[in-house]
């Protein structure tokens, strides 16, 4: 595989969540089965349903496609109304989505505390990135560009890159769109279990 080629979204293998409530693709994970101490994914919500719980797990979820998420999170209710808008809650925590407009599409980040942390940002306008650690880049609503050393790598809507980790990224998101940054660092050596 072509390490500056992005991948498109739909092309990712549908999994049942863990309660078997919804839909999961999964985007990268460091490593399989239960002993991740992180991962990140992507819900296609319709209807209403409850997220499966994670105890010990920091999650994010950031509406990439659709009209609107209604969460309840511990019974403490928002909405996420566009693209972009994110909630950050417990894994332990009851959280119920509802898509009162419609199909939505969710990024799903979890990392187990003490082991593992995120830093989500969503960019509309050129931003330069320094990585440290993995990072995961997501074109939403219009193309994006990324140049990293000499090479320009051109991410599609609904598609996303994985750039080489140590990289300074120079990212300029097309007119009208949202380029979704998320930043995985390791906190500790220590793997769960």
């Amino acid at each position: 595989m072509d390490v500056y080629q992005p991948l498109s979204l739909d092309a990712l293998a549908p999994e049942p969540w863990r309660n078997g409530r919804g839909i999961t693709r999964t985007v990268a994970v460091d490593a399989a089965g239960a002993d991740w101490r992180w991962r990140i994914s992507l819900a296609d919500l319709s209807g209403t349903a409850p997220f499966s719980r994670f105890p010990g797990v920091d999650r994010s979820a950031v509406l990439v496609r659709g009209s609107g998420l209604a969460l309840s999170v511990d019974g403490a209710g928002s909405e996420l109304e566009r693209p972009g808008q994110r909630r950050d809650f417990a894994g332990e925590s009851d959280v119920w989505a509802a898509t009162p407009r419609g199909p939505a599409r969710l990024w799903n980040v979890m990392t187990r505390r003490g082991a593992a942390h995120a830093e989500l940002r969503w960019l509309t306008q050129p931003a330069v990135l320094l990585d440290a650690g993995l990072r995961v880049l997501l074109a939403v609503d219009a193309p994006c560009q990324v140049r990293c050393r000499a090479v320009e790598v051109d991410v599609a809507p609904g598609h996303y890159w994985i750039p080489p980790e140590g990289e300074l990224l120079q990212v300029e998101p097309g007119p009208g769109g949202g380029l979704l940054s998320t930043r995985i660092a390791i906190d500790a050596g220590i793997r769960p279990g």
